[in-house]
């Protein structure tokens, strides 16, 4: 793509904005150089990346890329021998790395297989952890070297710091000489020459023997290195070249060791560039309400909605609000025609092609509606402003001439060239003709054109060869205003003289001026007027009928979603009800296999009325009477009711020779059938378990396995009676048969609660089972 196109379509001032959502100045520099991407496929590979790390800063910030530098200026200069990085470019480097180790961290936390293009990407970041420990161990947080770089160091520091305190010592000591306070007189121990002297006042200097290295402003101080100090400073200096030299050596180590990292790093920066740039492109998607735009699989361009980004940006810095206009191209080579009032949005709408498709072609998001289509186009040329020139001698009409050529040089199959106001600058007809015969020429090499227009020869053309397409900016005659949306199938008016009237051309002028007109353009600008009124009604009840429809559609979207919802929560709680059934069936025969047939039936029966409860309509509350006939829940044994307690809800029931209390949600009544009811043979041992069931049941002297199918058998004829709690007579022995049947008890599913009986009941020889 030349940079020509690029700057007509005003693409770097978009690139600008998206530059101010980078964190790092490698993002930033990434940014500016964006340009559209060669192949569908890399394109393809750069919005996976924006679809992938979207959802990461949906839920927080996304991943850290602030404070990332450039490295290179260190990094290339590994060549160069002798090179070392400072101490205070160190703590710089070090920050930088600081921010890989943790864009590496939290990458490997945050990232998976699931976004694939994201983890394939940041599994490349190396592990610069050990380099950024090494620095650390050298360099402080102020960019100095640490004492405990290296041994030697460290030795050399701790002789320099006795030799200054020695030194100090002795110089102090000039200044309190004959008991006078020197510091107070402004006598004072300083460094001088790069050596420690002390300040004495004049005329008291002339008694010191040494070397003077100076004298203060004023005069009346004197910088005196007495002879006694002359060899510690020297010791001193000896000392400080020395520290330096093993400084400087501790520099290269670190030097070589951050070179020999230089491709690790190098990738690192790259990536964290790149994460940053793709961040950046979420923000700027949110900042313009835009979308991840989608490619055409028939090179159909299709922009819904669609609004200049320079005219966005305006209007998101609090200017006026932009319209949204929808865009459409033809799949295949051809011409779009676009005529219509002067500032109409001609313009805008051909910049607005071209710069939202170089926007789409660089993977970066747009201002556009959801359902809209872009082309990847091979190319993009433009002819767009007034490309007059002086200096080349190139008029207006000339200038246009020479860009057309090289379009035409360079054209073929695949691009798509934008022409602003095509034919001007000349005659009419003669402008008109040699658009024409450059536009045919362009649709026989497959290319794709978009062209705006004044030009009525061109706008007739449009309208009567298959190639070419008229579309129009729609104009509100009744208002004198541009409505800044397209019409797509007719030409446009241009309106002349009616915007002469709006700016104050004379009445009489403009009169004169339609009297001038020919009288078949004069027809033909009318024809299209009346036409373009019709499109205006047409418009209107069409957009009338639109937000008819979505209404309707929306409504029927609501009804389906309701009945969708009611059939999933139905389907689900059947699904839950036979996983249930299932699990309980199971379980039953599991549990009944030691059991006689009766006690199985009414397991099998519990379990019916259990899992059909949920689906069946709710009964009436049933207030038993003394004297009904009822039925207890899972049994099929009938039971006459003898007395009622209100308070707690219970009854007193005789069934079969036993009085039971059961809670009234547990009775059913009975119609009464006395006269057709049938005698169901009981079994004999269930018939006595059950009799038992009223107290309890003694396993005294029988076997572990033989108490626990006794036990078992007892407790279903328990819980199909209806009993709360139960007693099972164990005795004392050797507590392997008590330890057995509370085992046993606790493991079962008819039981809630398993405790000893008190001393009455037999105290640890009972245990007390209390039923669910």
């Amino acid at each position: 793509m030349d940079s020509s196109t690029l700057d007509a379509l005003e693409f770097p001032l978009v690139l600008d904005k998206l530059a101010g959502f980078t964190q790092s100045e490698l993002g930033k520099r990434l940014s500016l150089d964006l340009t559209p991407l060669s192949s569908i496929e890399e394109l393809e590979a750069e919005q996976q990346l924006i679809k992938e790390i979207m959802p990461l800063m949906d839920t927080g910030t996304g991943l850290p890329v602030s404070g990332i530098t450039d490295l290179a200026p260190y990094l290339s200069k590994r060549s160069l021998p002798g090179y070392f990085v400072t101490a205070e470019n160190f703590l710089a480097i070090l920050s930088t790395i600081d921010v890989v180790c943790e864009l590496r961290a939290q990458a490997r936390a945050l990232i998976n297989e699931e976004m694939p293009r994201l983890f394939s990407l940041t599994l490349k970041l190396p592990d610069l952890k050990e380099l950024a420990l090494k620095i650390r161990r050298a360099i402080d947080e102020n960019g100095h070297i640490k004492d405990s770089a290296s041994k030697k160091l460290k030795k050399i520091r701790t002789s320099l710091k006795k030799k200054r305190e020695e030194c100090r010592r002795l110089l102090r000591g000039y200044i309190t000489q004959e008991g006078v306070e020197g510091e107070e007189d402004g006598e004072y121990v300083t460094i001088r020459d790069d050596r420690l002297v002390v300040a004495i006042k004049a005329p008291r200097h002339a008694s010191i023997k040494g070397v003077i290295h100076g004298r203060s402003a004023t005069g009346l101080t004197f910088f005196i290195e007495p002879m006694e100090a002359l060899g510690i400073n020297n010791d001193l200096a000896e000392l400080k070249r020395d520290e330096i030299d093993e400084e400087i050596e501790v520099l290269r180590e670190l030097t070589a060791a951050l070179f020999e990292m230089a491709d690790e790093i190098t990738e690192a920066l790259r990536i964290a560039a790149l994460i940053d740039l793709v961040q950046a492109k979420v923000r700027f998607l949110k900042y313009i309400s835009g979308v991840v735009p989608v490619f055409s699989s028939v090179a159909e361009l299709k922009m819904d909605g669609s609004r200049h980004p320079l005219l966005l940006f305006k209007e998101l810095d609090g200017g006026g609000k932009v319209i949204e206009v929808d865009i459409m191209l033809k799949a295949g080579p051809g011409v779009l025609i676009i005529s219509g009032a002067n500032a109409g949005g001609k313009t805008v709408a051909l910049k607005s092609i071209g710069l939202l498709t170089l926007m789409a072609m660089s993977a970066l998001p747009v201002p556009v509606r959801e359902g809209s289509t872009f082309v990847f186009y091979e190319n993009i040329h433009t002819d767009i402003g007034d490309r007059q020139d002086i200096a080349e001698d190139l008029s207006t009409f000339s200038a246009h001439l020479k860009r057309m050529s090289e379009i035409l040089g360079e054209s073929s199959a695949g691009t798509i060239v934008l022409i602003d106001e095509i034919g001007v600058g000349t005659d009419p007809t003669e402008g008109g003709a040699i658009a024409l015969a450059m536009l045919e020429t362009l649709i026989k090499r497959g290319v794709s054109v978009v062209v705006t227009t004044h030009l009525n020869f061109l706008k007739a053309h449009g309208a009567t060869d298959a190639g070419f397409n008229n579309a129009s900016v729609l104009f509100d005659e009744s208002n004198g205003r541009p409505l800044y949306k397209i019409g797509y199938g007719a030409p446009g008016s241009s309106f002349g003289l009616k915007a002469a009237a709006k700016y104050g051309v004379p009445k009489e002028v403009i009169e004169r001026a339609r009297e001038l007109t020919d009288v078949k353009e004069s027809a033909f600008s009318e024809s299209l007027l009346s036409f373009e009124e019709k499109k205006i009604e047409l418009e209107a009840e069409i957009e009338k009928l639109k937000e008819v429809n979505r209404r309707r559609e929306v409504a029927l979207n609501r009804i389906r979603d309701d009945r969708k919802k009611l059939i999933d929560k139905a389907q689900k709680k059947i699904d839950l009800l036979m996983e249930k059934a299932q699990k309980k069936i199971d379980q039953v025969f599991a549990e009944t296999k030691a059991v006689s047939r009766k006690a199985a039936t009414g397991k099998v029966l519990e379990v019916k009325q259990e899992v059909m409860a949920p689906l069946l309509p709710k009964e009436e509350p049933y207030y038993p009477s003394p004297g009904d006939i009822v039925r207890i829940s899972g049994s099929m044994r009938e039971a006459t009711v003898v007395s009622v307690d209100k308070n707690k809800k219970s009854a007193e029931i005789l069934s079969g020779g036993l009085k039971i209390v059961s809670a009234w949600s547990k009775l059913k009544k009975v119609a009464a059938k006395a006269a057709t009811k049938k005698h169901v043979p009981m079994d004999k041992n269930l018939s006595e378990v059950s009799r038992d069931a009223a107290y309890s049941v003694n396993v005294i002297g029988l076997r572990v396995d033989e108490a626990l199918n006794e036990v078992s058998a007892f407790l279903d004829a328990a819980h199909v009676e209806g009993l709360s709690e139960v007693q099972i007579i164990h005795g004392h022995g050797t507590g392997a048969l008590k330890n057995a049947i509370r085992k046993f008890l606790k493991e079962s599913r008819l039981v809630g609660e398993v405790k000893s009986g008190t001393e009455l009941q037999g105290g640890q020889g009972v245990t007390i089972a209390i039923l669910k």
